[in-house]
């Protein structure tokens, strides 16, 4: 077979043209939702890192369209620093709602313990996200493998499947807001260990639960919803196959990871 728009010679299995990158099989979902359209244009220079990071919040399709064609990757290194850059801020947060600031009769000490609290909860989030986000990445490949008939490329594979994080930096900063503006303002502390009891009560205080479980509800919507559709669109676009059947396996997957996440997580329990 010969490609309708450039005559390169393809193969029946595949969905679009890797010299010209016309679109040769259009699905139903692709149709109708225009989210998931794949990208036709001849691909000629990769994107800056900058303007790819744009696409990928504003057209995923466009953004691993661009990314497949030479996977890098600043991609998983800006996302992975990025959010444990942002989680740190939850220690801030607090740090803050403990009283601390009414304790501390200098500036310089108050933050210094801040910046201090900052700093353990960057180095958290820094293990959360390698744990959370590994774990999604093996187990939706493990389910794309079957639903897609392929044989997992891991080495040039991740760079381009780490690029479908970037959009966590607007979950982890709407996790941080909802904490700053949800959790109650504490009082009375007076010695550092009353700091610290006072931050670790806002844990577990009956008026802080609802806004952890709000908080936690924003990553489950972000990592068992939305992240799985950013997934099919990368696995199709890297392995040029059926985004319906990349969606489908991708999802089914993220509901039994958010019923997992659920059950492993002392706010729901």
């Amino acid at each position: 077979m010969r490609c309708p728009t450039c005559g390169n010679d393809i193969t029946s299995t595949q969905y679009s043209c890797h010299v010209c990158n016309a679109v040769l099989v259009v699905e139903a979902l692709e149709r109708h939702v225009g989210f998931l359209a794949r990208h036709e244009e001849r691909w000629r220079k990769p994107m800056k890192f900058w303007e790819r990071v744009k696409w990928m919040l504003v057209r995923p399709s466009r953004a691993m369209w661009d990314i497949v064609h030479k996977p890098t990757d600043d991609g998983g290194a800006f996302a992975l620093f990025g959010n444990m850059l942002l989680f740190g801020l939850v220690g801030v947060v607090l740090f803050n709602k403990s009283g601390a600031p009414a304790f501390y009769p200098s500036f310089t000490a108050l933050f210094m313990h801040g910046l201090a609290m900052y700093a353990m909860f960057a180095a958290i989030g820094f293990l959360y996200f390698v744990i959370l986000w590994g774990l999604i990445i093996i187990v939706q490949t493990i389910a794309v493998k079957y639903a897609l008939n392929i044989a997992p490329r891991w080495g040039t594979q991740l760079p381009v499947m780490y690029w479908a994080f970037v959009p966590a930096l607007l979950c982890t900063g709407l996790y941080v807001a909802i904490l700053a503006l949800g959790l109650p303002q504490l009082s009375g502390a007076t010695t550092i260990d009353a700091i610290a009891a006072a931050s670790i009560d806002l844990f577990f205080n009956s008026r802080s639960l609802p806004v952890w479980i709000a908080a936690d509800v924003v990553q489950i919507a972000f990592y068992f919803g939305y992240l799985s559709i950013l997934l099919a669109i990368a696995y199709r676009e890297y392995y040029d196959k059926s985004t319906t059947r990349a969606l489908v396996a991708t999802i089914v997957t993220s509901v039994i990871g958010a019923v997992v996440f659920v059950m492993t997580r002392s706010t729901f329990g």
